[in-house]
């Protein structure tokens, strides 16, 4: 077992406990974003890439999609057999799927791609398992936010007021530690994915680095730190 899945398995109970069936902070921001791109996906054939405990597959599920979720750490992965609602499910890293090629409509990676390395063949197997004329969504922490171990920089008053990047050049894997979760991370520079996309052969449709409204902020004033630097990106691929 590589040293990513072992962290992942022993990290699967807090992380399972962070989830819950809302998502984390993070995933609560973004959801109502992913779900506005995705549209309607009543009888859509869509893989989830690293389901995780299996929340978002459920959500696709309840409304109306033909979900097939891949997960490669066992942990994760029984529970989100366990609390599945019909989906198909694959016990299998990203790198080789058992999905029948030109049979998807839309292929995730809801921060996902963050967790492993090479993505290459990740990229490329997502390609092959599309219909032509599919889209391939990727949801990611953007290469700013991946690109510092000490994050953000602070006041007197100890507000935050920069982020401070490090290493944005150089690829690397670094270990996250918080509330009981123990991963690896890896850090690449934007044109790492976008020029494996394009070597794959995909077309980008879109690309989006959300930052919140100032009712989300006033809601949650955490949020308006996402000013600063913005955490996530969205890139939309078609087939």
């Amino acid at each position: 077992m590589s040293r990513d899945l072992e962290l992942w398995n022993s990290s699967a109970k807090a992380w399972i406990a962070s989830q819950g069936e809302l998502g984390d902070a993070s995933r609560q921001f973004l959801d109502p974003l992913v779900w506005q791109i995705l549209g309607d996906v009543t009888g859509q054939n869509v893989a989830d890439i690293g389901c995780g405990e299996g929340r978002f597959s459920r959500l696709l599920t309840s409304r109306g999609a033909k979900v097939t979720a891949v997960e490669p750490a066992e942990k994760l992965f029984r529970v989100a057999v366990e609390k599945g609602t019909g989906e198909a499910y694959f016990q299998e890293g990203a790198h080789k799927l058992s999905i029948e090629s030109n049979s998807q409509d839309v292929v995730v990676f809801y921060l996902t791609m963050i967790d492993f390395d090479p993505i290459e063949q990740a990229i490329a197997e997502g390609h092959r398992v599309l219909k032509p004329g599919g889209k391939c969504l990727v949801i990611n922490c953007t290469s700013m936010n991946t690109a510092s171990d000490s994050l953000w920089l602070r006041d007197e008053d100890n507000n935050k007021i920069a982020w401070k990047v490090e290493h944005y050049g150089r690829p690397q894997s670094i270990t996250s530690e918080w509330a009981g979760i123990k991963i690896n991370n890896y850090h690449r520079p934007l044109s790492h994915y976008f020029q494996a996309f394009l070597r794959a052969d995909f077309t980008l449709l879109d690309y989006q680095e959300p930052v919140p409204t100032d009712a989300q902020v006033a809601a949650d004033a955490k949020l308006a730190s996402y000013f600063i630097v913005p955490f996530f990106n969205i890139h939309i691929w078609l087939k």
